[in-house]
């Protein structure tokens, strides 16, 4: 078992290189290098490396456009306001606790609204009005590469990567195997136990490590 383990960890080396790595040469635009980076960073923790070696991590949504990163924010305000019953056209509910409500006017004009209040010849509520922000982090042209990980593709490499060590380590056992039967024939070691134990602990540490996704831009 001892061995076993000791072999695995030798893996681990092989699997911190596993990586799918993307630059603008690999694109046919700046442009399209943007947009898939932006598709595909989308609810990731980031990790930005600088041109100094420094880096920082962000886990909020963010946007490459114009040479810059932005962090992308949502701004929640909330209003009173008054309206006539006379100018109401439809007043629904639209979540399930019925707490907060959607309004159409004859303006055409749409509300999200909560904490509605009713009198004779109107109502009161509370305006939900959201509105994005976006925020500059760092001029493209400081940044070494960016990067983050999926752990669950990490578990592949893991299992392919600990395949040869286990037979490896199943040659071994047998190898060493002393048992014999009472004619004095060497009797037949099933390794495939530890085989799939060291699949196991092979998948698992991939996952650990998971599998890195990086995007360069000054190499």
């Amino acid at each position: 078992m001892k061995t076993l383990l000791i072999l695995l960890i030798l893996c681990i080396p092989i699997l911190t290189g596993c990586a799918s790595t993307y630059s603008v040469r690999n694109f046919s635009s700046k442009e399209k290098f943007y947009d898939d980076f932006n598709k595909c960073s989308k609810d990731k923790n980031l990790k930005i490396t600088l041109s100094n070696d420094s880096s920082f991590n962000i886990n909020h949504q963010v946007l490459l456009e114009n040479d810059t990163l932005f962090e992308l924010g949502q701004l929640v305000e909330n209003k009173s306001r008054t309206v006539s019953k006379s100018d109401l056209v439809i007043l629904n509910s639209v979540s399930n606790d019925s707490m907060i409500f959607s309004i159409l006017l004859k303006n055409n004009e749409k509300l999200i609204v909560r904490d509605i209040t009713n009198s004779i010849d109107s109502i009161k509520f509370i305006l939900i009005k959201s509105s994005f922000t976006k925020n500059s982090i760092v001029s493209i042209d400081k940044v070494k590469y960016i990067s983050y990980k999926n752990n669950w593709v990490g578990t592949l490499p893991g299992i392919l990567v600990s395949i040869p060590i286990n037979y490896a380590i199943g040659a071994i056992i047998k190898s060493r195997s002393t048992t014999r039967d009472d004619y004095g024939a060497a009797v037949f070691v099933n390794t495939g136990g530890v085989f799939i134990f060291g699949e196991i602990i092979g998948a698992v540490i991939g996952y650990m490590i998971g599998y890195d996704y990086i995007y360069q831009f000054n190499p």
